[in-house]
């Protein structure tokens, strides 16, 4: 079953924030898998950014991070961010990635990468993310 992934008012996106799982691409190349042009932010820390919406019902972003001056077809770290389970239900947790398995703990943002790679963008952790646990998935101890 492919999942739909649709535009949303940015204003909706409000606290998502990055929990270390990101896109390598270029804006082109995303938006011809979306089907979805981003709208440019002006606020001097991204470029590119898609206010996006899974199966109508969880609101996450894409968008690139202080990148400097990017090219459309130039290939960088998209950051995936949505808002985290403390935002939604009142209860703090800092940690939306399993640190033993590099995986989420949440249910929709596993269907959030699945609904990704349908459309054939690969969705990986972040190289900090990966330096910080190592590469089999624990604490990087040195």
């Amino acid at each position: 079953m492919k999942h739909t992934i649709k535009s949303v008012d940015p204003d909706k996106t409000f606290e998502t924030s990055f929990h270390d799982l990101i896109i390598r691409a270029s804006k082109n190349e995303i938006v011809k898998k979306l089907g979805i042009k981003p709208f440019c932010s002006h606020e001097g820390k991204t470029h590119y950014d898609w206010s996006l919406i899974l199966d109508d019902k969880f609101i996450f972003t894409i968008y690139d991070y202080k990148e400097g001056k990017i090219k459309p077809n130039d290939v960088i770290e998209y950051h995936i961010g949505w808002k985290p389970e403390w935002f939604i239900n009142g209860e703090f947790s800092n940690q939306e990635l399993d640190p033993k398995t590099g995986f989420p703990k949440r249910l929709e943002v596993c269907e959030l990468i699945v609904a990704l790679e349908e459309r054939d963008l690969e969705v990986d952790q972040s190289d900090s993310w990966k330096r910080f646990y190592g590469p089999d998935g624990y604490f990087n101890k040195k």
